[in-house]
C-alpha cells in the first residue's frame, strides 16, 4: 500500500443557503438536514460516531450511493453534505456551494491506493502505482 495524501472533513452548504452564513455552528449542525452518503471506504460511519459521542445527530434527510449528485443537490437545496474536503475544493469550482469548518473536530484519515502482493515487483503494475502517485503529489503536501 501508499500513501497518496491525507484528508478531512468539511461542510459543503450552498453558497446562497439562507440560515448558514460563513460560520457553521453547532446548533445549525444539529437542525439542518443532511445529505449523507452511504459508499464503504468513504469514512463516513467514523463521521456519524464522532458526532454521537458529542451528543449530535445528523437528521438525514437523503441518503445517496456516491458522492456523484451531491454537490448539485446541496447547491439547488439547503441541506448540508460532510464531505472530505478535497471533493469540495474540486466541486466548489463548478457549483454554488461553500466549503466550511464542521464544528466539532472530525478525525483525518489517509487516501491509500493497495495492490496485491504477487503484484508489487510487476512492471505494469509499478508503472501504474508511479502514475497514479504522480497524479496526486500536489496533494501530499
Amino acid at each position: 500500500q501508499q500513501v497518496l495524501f491525507d484528508q478531512h472533513f468539511v461542510c459543503l452548504v450552498a453558497a446562497a443557503h439562507p440560515r448558514v452564513g460563513e460560520h457553521l455552528g453547532l446548533d445549525a449542525l444539529r437542525e439542518e438536514a443532511h445529505v449523507r452518503v452511504l459508499t464503504s471506504g468513504t469514512g463516513h460511519a467514523i463521521v456519524d460516531k464522532v458526532l454521537a459521542q458529542e451528543g449530535i445527530t445528523r437528521r438525514i434527510a437523503l441518503k445517496l450511493p456516491s458522492f456523484l449528485g451531491v454537490a448539485r443537490i446541496v447547491a439547488q437545496t439547503e441541506l448540508l453534505a460532510i464531505v472530505p474536503f478535497r471533493y469540495a475544493a474540486e466541486v466548489a469550482a463548478s457549483e454554488a456551494v461553500r466549503a466550511l469548518p464542521v464544528p466539532v473536530e472530525l478525525p483525518r484519515f489517509q487516501v491509500k491506493q493497495h495492490w496485491h502482493e504477487r503484484y508489487h515487483a510487476d512492471v505494469s503494475n509499478r508503472w501504474l502505482r508511479q502514475t497514479v502517485a504522480a497524479l496526486f503529489s500536489d496533494w501530499a503536501g
